[in-house]
């Protein structure tokens, strides 16, 4: 039985109420309709309705039945706005994530390890997603990764042209198959020992090579729009977001879409 089946109790099953999300996967044009259509919602009030359609594309909060669910998206298509009811339980958890202090790659897994020492390996196979982005950093203020020639003392430029602020740093967050934890690995808080001799003077240089060998094994991965805008070199704005509660939204969106029909 799929994720979107919900048992009867003509088949014998104990009937389980199956929560649904929505994903919106366009930018609403008539912010008055869809204010109201999303208070069609449990629990939306008109005030989370107005800010939740300004953030659009993206995830709805809050869980409702299949047949709620399925009504609003209707709704919505007829606003002009596409979108889709997803099983909750589909949905990464990317509140909950791994984040190495080192990372190890191989032609064979991918290998993390803690600020314990203690070692996960994930085949390649494991990856769903990779996206890189931009945002705010969390390290504390001076924080060096040891040794420093394979971390990288601190953020230079990506490019000639693109430069970015000591504040903020990229980050790199994979997505793992079957509800494994996601692993999030941010520039400045990992040691990049695995890549020996070919460890570059700065972290920008380091993280990049780190997200090149990532693709390059990764064959079957969803990259991100923000992925590959990072790996075409684009400018920055392609790659940058907000705040870190963004990027997770985002990459929730594009976890969905990487498993649409046409994509």
């Amino acid at each position: 039985m799929s994720l979107d089946e919900e048992p009867t109790a003509s088949s014998g099953v104990t009937p389980i109420a199956v929560e649904y999300r929505i994903a919106a996967f366009s930018v609403p044009g008539d912010m008055e309709s869809l204010e109201e259509i999303l208070t069609e919602l449990p629990e939306m009030d008109r005030l989370t309705a107005l800010q939740t359609a300004r953030s659009l594309p993206g995830i709805i909060p809050g869980c409702c039945s299949r047949e709620i669910a399925e009504g609003v998206v209707e709704r919505l298509a007829e606003a002009g706005l596409k979108a889709i009811a997803v099983p909750a339980s589909e949905i990464p958890d990317l509140l909950h994530v791994q984040r190495p202090h080192r990372v190890n790659v191989t032609d064979d897994v991918l290998e993390t390890i803690d600020s314990r020492g203690r070692t996960q390996a994930w085949s390649w196979q494991d990856v769903a997603v990779i996206s890189v982005g931009v945002v705010p950093s969390t390290a504390p203020s001076g924080f060096r990764s040891l040794p420093l020639a394979a971390s990288g003392s601190s953020h230079r430029s990506w490019n000639s042209s693109i430069k970015v602020s000591p504040r903020h740093r990229p980050e790199v967050w994979i997505v793992l198959r079957n509800g494994q934890p996601a692993i999030c690995i941010a520039s400045d808080e990992v040691s990049y020992e695995y890549l020996a001799d070919r460890i570059a003077p700065s972290s920008a240089a380091n993280f990049r090579l780190l997200v090149e060998d990532l693709i390059q094994h990764s064959a079957t991965a969803w990259l991100t729009p923000s992925t590959i805008a990072f790996k075409e070199h684009r400018p920055a704005s392609h790659f940058d977001f907000r705040t870190c509660d963004d990027f997770r939204r985002y990459i929730e969106l594009q976890f969905v879409l990487s498993h649409q029909p046409e994509h």
